[in-house]
């Protein structure tokens, strides 16, 4: 079953103020979430058990997953070096 996709609206903001390359690159992540929340290579962030994420290239997709209504929720999107200070 494939999971349905929210993205908080900080997390809209963040995706609008990427390059066009990137923006792409993310899209394409987003969009494989749907179908296995958990792909090879994301981790559960070691703060914050709900918490997961993903890279692209020097970004990283930070992001919620629930099982039970078979949701996930992108929470922010950046730069590695800027993204971890917003959660």
């Amino acid at each position: 079953m494939e999971y349905h996709i929210d993205l908080k609206s900080c997390a809209e903001r963040d995706l609008g103020k990427l390059a066009q390359a990137i923006k792409g690159a993310v899209g394409v992540v987003i969009n494989s979430l749907k179908k296995n929340p958990r792909p090879l290579g994301v981790k559960k962030l070691y703060h914050n058990q709900d918490l997961y994420r993903v890279r692209v290239k020097d970004h990283r997709i930070i992001y919620k997953i629930n099982d039970l209504s078979h949701e996930v929720l992108i929470v922010t999107i950046g730069p590695r070096n800027k993204v971890y200070r917003n959660i």
